[in-house]
């Protein structure tokens, strides 16, 4: 079993990959993606995207906060790492391809 930083890590990463409404039990978890695939994107549609990514996270994880989140998008996908606060520590987290 994981847990300390490794369980927030691993979550943090299951948020990034599960789009909202799509868990049965829990449809708020994960953020809402569908407004921005039929978008193209820009400086805009990448501020809106990192928004949207950091709300639900510090929503379903609550005692976290996003310091920062890097993305990237390199031929179509999109990459992102982030910085994390949670209880007293500070760590990365390379959530990989969206």
């Amino acid at each position: 079993l994981l847990s300390g930083e490794d369980y927030i890590r691993q979550c943090v990463r299951r948020i990034m990959k599960q789009m909202k409404k799509t868990l049965i039990m829990h449809r708020e978890i994960g953020p809402d993606l569908l407004p921005y695939m039929a978008q193209g994107t820009s400086d805009i549609w990448l501020l809106g995207l990192t928004g949207e990514v950091i709300q639900s996270i510090e929503t379903a994880l609550p005692g976290t906060e996003v310091l920062t989140l890097e993305a990237d998008i390199v031929e179509g996908n999109l990459t992102t790492s982030l910085s994390i606060k949670w209880q007293e520590s500070i760590f990365s987290v390379n959530a990989g391809n969206l």
